[in-house]
């Protein structure tokens, strides 16, 4: 065993090892300080942990492909853009999480808040390595896990402890989902590996005799997918735990959760499910079923948005149409761009949303609420604060200039590639003009409406930094957009961009 753990390079594990040291440094010193200390200033160690992770990961570029854990656990740069993507977030919602109310009655919590937020932020980065199902589940799980406790953080408030139980039950739910339909594919294939899931799956895609058992296993996973994802029609407990949960913590979910969400489902359909997707037949099915989804989920979300009353729920539903925008990618898999399409589109979507979510967040801290009628002449009581709104909320929409056209435009030109391309424009377009309601809604009440209050809104260093942040990332992915869609292009992938003989050749 010894020699075993010796062969290991533990130096591919600096990033996460960085991340568990954050971790047990924050539980010692909540430990060991005093409860009359104040622990506010914990934040600056969880952000120095998530920088330090940051560095390490940066440090290892660029990467060939390679595995420890026994063939569990691969560096790649898939992996690793995903971990900067990761990390990036996670450091820039820290920092809106560290401004607190002056009399926050969670404030005795703030240690386990951090420490939380940096176990979630582990398991997405275990997932994003993993190329075994059981690794994966565990790295889901962290996760899920951690994310249900954030939600339930401020346990005197009535809407959080609701918001905790659905997410719990929902995402207890969802796994159950999952497993239970995986068990039909290892039935068959006998193996947790996704290498070995594909090998064994391109030996039965010719006979009929495991059909049944590979239909029910893949459709039970899929629902369980589209939990974790917020897709359609499986959505439904979104925008409560949104609406229950902190602002910093709901950006979390909304951007880390919703990325490792689509990894996960990336790593599953192009390792374990590729020779099955190249099959005529069932890459017909299959591409159906992810295509309806994409629809079902803009439709859904855009709609019912449009008559939400509040802003956290109104984002909610927009990110589960997101959502939908990103999975008009999925039917198109063949696509030698895909991995660029979603790496930048999910970039856009971290910059806007972490950016709308901050200004709740402070608009909320202000006014005690974060209704629509909170952002009454917001413009007027805080210029900047209702400018960079209103940016966010244009790129959202996908007006141009900004981030989101582009990210949409993209995600559009890799649909030609699909068979299904007129049911996925169509409707990205449609709903797109639906969501400029809602979201021109919130813009005139900041512009027209008369505030409710002449006092100005104060905005405190750390939500100003990630709000200057993101502004300058929308503004700068909107009009120079080759700034990372050159270096996108430029990475090898590893999947997907030259075609593919046998899924022995993924590994390569």
């Amino acid at each position: 065993m010894n020699n075993v753990f010796a062969q290991i390079e533990w130096s591919l594990l600096t990033p996460e090892t960085t991340i568990i040291a954050g971790i047990v440094l924050l539980l010692l010193m909540d430990l060991i300080f005093p409860s009359s200390l104040s622990r506010k200033w914990f934040g600056f160690i969880g952000l120095a942990s998530v920088l330090g992770a940051l560095v390490f990961v940066v440090g290892q570029l660029p990467l060939k492909s390679a595995e420890i854990l026994f063939g569990t656990y691969r560096l790649d740069p898939m992996s690793l853009v995903f971990k900067l993507l990761f990390l990036t977030s996670t450091a820039l919602i820290l920092l809106v999480a560290m401004d607190r109310k002056k009399a926050d009655r969670t404030d005795r919590y703030i240690a386990e808040e951090y420490i939380l937020m940096l176990s979630a932020l582990l398991g997405a980065m275990f997932l994003a390595s993993s190329v075994d199902v059981i690794t994966l589940f565990i790295g889901l799980e962290l996760l899920s896990i951690s994310s249900y406790i954030l939600v339930g953080m401020r346990k005197h408030e009535r809407l959080a402890t609701e918001a905790a139980w659905k997410y719990v039950i929902y995402g207890g739910v969802s796994s159950a989902f999952f497993l239970y339909g995986y068990s039909f594919l290892y039935g068959i294939s006998g193996t947790t590996n996704l290498f070995t899931l594909g090998q064994s799956l391109s030996e039965v895609v010719q006979s009929t005799q495991s059909d049944l058992f590979i239909i029910v296993g893949l459709c039970l996973m899929l629902v369980g997918f589209a939990f974790k994802i917020s897709l359609a029609p499986f959505h439904m407990w979104a925008p409560d735990v949104y609406q229950g949960a902190s602002s910093p913590v709901a950006s979390f979910l909304a951007v880390v959760s919703k990325a490792a969400g689509i990894l996960f489902l990336i790593r599953f359909l192009l390792i374990g499910m590729y020779p099955l997707l190249r099959s005529e037949v069932w890459g017909e099915n299959v591409m159906w079923a992810l295509a309806i989804l994409a629809a079902v989920s803009m439709i859904v979300g855009n709609t019912v948005a449009l008559r939400q009353q509040n802003v956290k729920r109104i984002l909610a539903y927009s990110g589960i149409a997101q959502a939908g925008y990103l999975f008009i990618i999925f039917p198109s898999l063949q696509s030698n761009l895909i991995f660029v399409s979603v790496v930048f589109y999910l970039v856009v979507y971290m910059f806007m949303t972490i950016g709308a979510f901050a200004v709740v967040h402070v608009v909320s801290k202000e006014t005690g609420n974060d209704e629509l009628t909170s952002f009454d002449g917001l413009v007027r009581r805080s210029p900047g604060l209702g400018i960079a709104m209103t940016l966010f909320l244009l790129s959202l929409a996908g007006i141009p200039l900004t981030a989101g056209f582009i990210g949409k435009v993209n995600l559009s030109l890799n649909t030609f590639a699909s068979s299904h391309m007129w049911l996925l424009i169509s409707t990205l377009l449609v709903t797109t003009v639906i969501s400029y309601y809602y979201y021109f809604r919130i813009v005139q009440r900041m512009f027209v409406e008369n505030a409710t209050s002449d006092q100005k809104i104060p905005i405190s260093i750390f939500p100003a930094l990630t709000i200057l942040v993101v502004v300058l990332g929308t503004i700068g992915l909107g009009i120079v957009p080759d700034i990372l869609l050159s270096k996108l292009e430029a990475v090898k992938w590893g999947y997907g961009l030259i075609p593919l003989e046998g899924i022995q050749q993924l590994k390569n």
